[in-house]
C-alpha cells in the first residue's frame, strides 16, 4: 500500500509545472504528454533490457522528478509555446495503417518484410 501511494505521488508530482503556464489547459496537456512519454519510453527500455521491475521504474521516475523539480525551482526550464497549426492527414493515415497492420493482422510479422 505504501508503494502504491508513493508511486501515485511520483506520477502526480510533475503537474506542479502547470502553474507557470498562462493557459492551464495547454500546460496540463503539455505536462501530461511528457509524463506519458517518459513512462512509455521507460517501460520500453526496461522491458528491452530485461529489468522491468517496480523498483527500477520507481527509481527512474523518482530521479526524473527530482531533476525536474530542481530545474523548475532553479528556473532553468523555459516553456516553449505549444501551437497546433494543422493536421497532417497523410501522416495520420500512414500511422493508422501501420497500427492496423501491426496490431490487427495476426499473420503479419516484421520478419516477413
Amino acid at each position: 500500500m505504501v508503494a502504491l501511494i508513493t508511486g501515485l505521488i511520483l506520477l502526480a508530482l510533475p503537474f506542479v509545472l502547470v502553474n507557470p503556464f498562462f493557459d492551464k489547459k495547454t500546460g496540463f496537456i503539455y505536462v501530461l504528454f511528457f509524463v506519458f512519454l517518459l513512462q512509455i519510453s521507460l517501460g520500453f527500455l526496461a522491458q528491452a533490457l530485461g529489468i522491468f521491475y517496480y523498483w527500477v521504474v520507481f527509481g527512474c521516475t523518482l530521479l526524473a522528478d527530482l531533476v525536474l523539480l530542481f530545474m523548475y525551482f532553479r528556473r532553468k526550464i523555459s516553456f516553449p509555446k505549444f501551437e497546433l497549426t494543422g493536421v497532417d492527414w497523410v501522416m495520420l493515415f500512414v500511422n493508422l495503417v501501420f497500427l492496423k497492420i501491426l496490431f490487427l493482422l495476426p499473420s503479419f510479422r516484421i520478419a516477413n518484410l
